[in-house]
């Protein structure tokens, strides 16, 4: 703040009798460009090539309703905000980062570009963040992606008790739902609540990343949230933070490879001690289906058997082994395994379930069910805005250029 004073610039505190933390991550350029981040505008969110690093999503919006709409919200806070005032505030110090070297070979440094028709719903926090994030969950019908560092209030009365409601409400009609998050905030209360409901979740993976800074939701392969939103109250209900909920099915899907990338080397909790999944992640009457089983984690114990078990629809269990199908995964080790599975009928739900026998310990997944579908429903309609003079919930056209930062993160619980 005192740098950007020195050279000019005008510097605002947001309201502390509004917000809690001013936790959001949005840029406004020339009132045509909107930039919504779940990083940090920092060198902990713009690392140095071949930096150790954590996994952020962050999308730029070029279309002049839209930034307008973020504008307004922008200037609501700048004008409430509290100049900042060197003699009150002090100068602040140089900050300084610990970066660990990484191997990580950056897949997803192009970003993508998207044009056409969109559903584009800014959400903000305190104002209509909790609406968003249950409007994805509940329009869920048969796949549910969350990728989000912790858990918090998980037994109160309170937001995060309805976003875990909806998560386990939606595992219960049947949606296949899979869970990322970060290791270092383990909330054992959270894993066995979803070990309870037979929802798997997984730690983000340590060896490439430093966390999981990542606050995102991919809905049947065709709604992406991207936010700062963390599931924890005081980031619901009492700071500033800002989302994005974009229904197009070619975005969702670009975020959908880098979800399904991080799943593919993360590291299980120790209630569930195998992970596998699919591609297509919604195959079709007319696609085979390639399961993978990952033992990225039992691999230097020694796999000696690896065994996929299938069951379609309400048929009898099919037991396959396949430790002879290995091959390479994204760190060169043969510890990925796979089994094509024929085509099915449309309508036809097949329950996966993995184990692996390592150092003469049989480790046991989660049961995962694989919807075959040749279309999906529409989502249910965008609900209501709580207050339509800070977060309308609105339709738009728009050009989405989407991108994944790999970022160190050193933050504090939000």
């Amino acid at each position: 703040a005192n740098n950007l004073t020195l050279l000019g610039y005008p510097v605002k505190w947001t309201s502390d009798t509004e917000f809690r933390y001013a936790h959001q991550k949005f840029v406004i350029i020339d009132n045509k460009t909107t930039i919504v981040h779940s990083g940090n505008w920092a060198k902990t969110s713009f690392p140095e090539d071949g930096m150790k690093a954590n996994r952020e999503w962050s999308i730029a919006m070029t279309d002049t309703e839209v930034t307008e709409y973020y504008r307004d919200v922008f200037d609501y806070d700048w004008g409430n905000g509290r100049d900042y005032d060197a003699g009150t505030d002090g100068t602040g110090s140089a900050l300084s980062y610990s970066e660990t070297s990484s191997t990580y070979s950056r897949p997803f440094d192009t970003s993508g570009e998207f044009s056409g028709p969109m559903n584009v719903t800014p959400i903000f926090s305190p104002d209509t963040s909790l609406q968003g994030i249950l409007y994805c969950i509940n329009a869920a019908q048969v796949t549910l992606d969350i990728q989000i560092p912790y858990f918090t209030n998980w037994n109160e009365t309170g937001s995060v008790e309805q976003i875990l409601d909806a998560i386990i409400a939606a595992k219960n009609r049947g949606v296949t739902v899979r869970v990322i998050s970060e290791e270092e905030y383990d909330y054992e209360e959270v894993a066995h609540l979803f070990n309870q409901n037979n929802i798997p979740i997984v730690w983000q993976d340590t060896r490439w990343f430093t966390v999981n800074h990542n606050k995102g939701i991919i809905v049947d392969g065709r709604i992406v949230l991207i936010s700062s939103i963390n599931y924890s109250d005081n980031s619901i209900d009492d700071n500033r933070e800002a989302g994005v909920i974009i229904e197009n099915e070619d975005v969702a899907q670009w975020y959908q490879d880098v979800f399904d990338y991080d799943w593919a080397i993360a590291d299980f909790d120790h209630i569930g001690d195998v992970n596998l999944y699919w591609d297509p992640n919604i195959p079709t009457s007319s696609t085979t289906i390639d399961v993978t089983v990952y033992g990225h984690e039992l691999f230097a114990d020694g796999i000696t058997t690896v065994s996929l078990g299938v069951k379609i629809g309400s048929g009898a269990w099919s037991n396959y082994t396949i430790t002879g199908t290995a091959f390479a995964s994204a760190e060169g080790d043969l510890e990925n395994f796979h089994r094509i599975i024929a085509a099915q009928a449309d309508g036809t739900d097949i329950t996966v379930q993995a184990s692996i026998e390592a150092g003469g310990v049989w480790h046991v997944g989660e049961e995962m069910v694989i919807h075959v579908r040749n279309s999906i429903g529409s989502s249910a309609t965008t609900p209501p805005p709580v207050d339509p003079g800070i977060a309308e919930l609105i339709p738009y056209i728009a050009m989405a250029i989407v991108a994944v930062i790999g970022v160190i993160c050193l933050k504090k619980r939000k």
